[in-house]
């Protein structure tokens, strides 16, 4: 009878144990599967990123061109007010 509620204890121990060590496991796949959500969102966010510096680089080549189109017209107009200036002069 000793020997029997021995290894009742001994099972219960042991049942106790399992219960410790799956409820870790469980813990340890929770922070796996919070580790791979991080993982995801850090690489959107690299790929969302990249995609900005190339629509910053895409707009700074624009705008360059933007500039020198500018500047012609800018050029052109200057040309147009000495050219009315003179118009002006003469009459």
């Amino acid at each position: 009878m000793l020997t029997d509620f021995a290894r009742e204890v001994r099972r219960e121990q042991t049942r106790l144990e399992l219960v410790a060590e799956e409820k870790n496991l469980k813990k340890m796949e929770s922070q796996l599967r919070a580790l791979k959500n991080a993982n995801t969102r850090y690489h959107q966010e690299i790929k969302q990123a990249e995609e900005r510096i190339a629509k910053a680089k895409s707009n700074i080549s624009q705008n360059e061109k933007d500039q020198v189109d500018t500047q012609k017209k800018l050029q052109d107009q200057q040309k147009m007010v000495e050219a009315v200036k003179r118009k002006m002069s003469s009459i």
